[in-house]
């Protein structure tokens, strides 16, 4: 299980600056959909390692609902890595909560 408390005292502990953490490959920082989108997808991945049934079964349904409404976003289209995390979120969160069509379909985005 992910601790999200310890590893932030290790980054802390090394020093690492979080907003320096962006990485290049995703759209600039200062769009705020692009933060908005940042800000859901962390609390997605924060679900998805919670171990709570409840919280990933939301998440799930969430992730897929933001992935068709935002999924042609320009923001979206112009990184692949980004397109690539939220697929990969996806099928973690489908496969884990046992919806396996959906986490075929989101497996298919990856593979193709």
């Amino acid at each position: 299980r992910f601790d999200a408390a310890a590893h932030r005292a290790e980054l802390d502990a090394i020093g690492a600056d979080p907003q320096g953490l962006w990485p290049r490959a995703l759209p600039a920082q200062d769009h705020a959909q692009v933060q908005a989108a940042i800000r859901f997808l962390g609390d997605a991945e924060h679900d998805a390692w919670s171990g709570e049934e409840a919280a990933q079964d939301a998440a799930a349904a969430k992730l897929k609902q933001w992935s068709a409404e935002f999924g042609g976003a320009w923001w979206m289209k112009s990184s692949p890595y980004l397109r690539l995390r939220v697929q990969m979120l996806l099928m973690h969160l489908c496969i884990g909560t046992h919806l396996l069509d959906d986490a075929w379909a989101a497996a298919a985005h990856v593979i193709l």
